[in-house]
């Protein structure tokens, strides 16, 4: 089983408010991963397109957030979001992306204990 498909099972395995405060986090801790990005000092186009693939990733988590928020939640899209965070191809932007993660997961579960 590789990192992502454990952890979708562990996003899945949390009722649906405590989803609400992990994503919220998540969704949070990727925008200080974007801030990185930005302040690395590298202006080409790479680097726009670094911020362009992390941006992708935060747009699935806050669209699955903004689903849960309303009542349209569907958890069959649970793996579809951590992939975009957890399977990032780009080894820079995997880095941040699994920090954020790292770090709203260790916030999310120290409050919950």
């Amino acid at each position: 089983m590789t990192t992502s498909q454990a952890e979708s099972v562990w996003v899945r395995s949390i009722s649906p408010s405590a989803r609400v405060k992990f994503l919220a986090a998540l969704s949070h801790s990727l925008t200080i991963a974007s801030r990185v990005l930005c302040h690395a000092g590298d202006s080409s186009g790479e680097a726009v397109e670094k911020l362009r693939l992390l941006n992708e990733a935060q747009h699935q988590v806050t669209g699955y957030l903004a689903h849960s928020l309303v009542g349209t939640e569907d958890p069959g899209y649970i793996p579809r979001v951590v992939d975009s965070v957890l399977s990032v191809q780009d080894s820079v932007v995997f880095q941040q992306a699994e920090q954020a993660w790292l770090h709203a997961k260790r916030g999310f579960l120290e409050r919950e204990a």
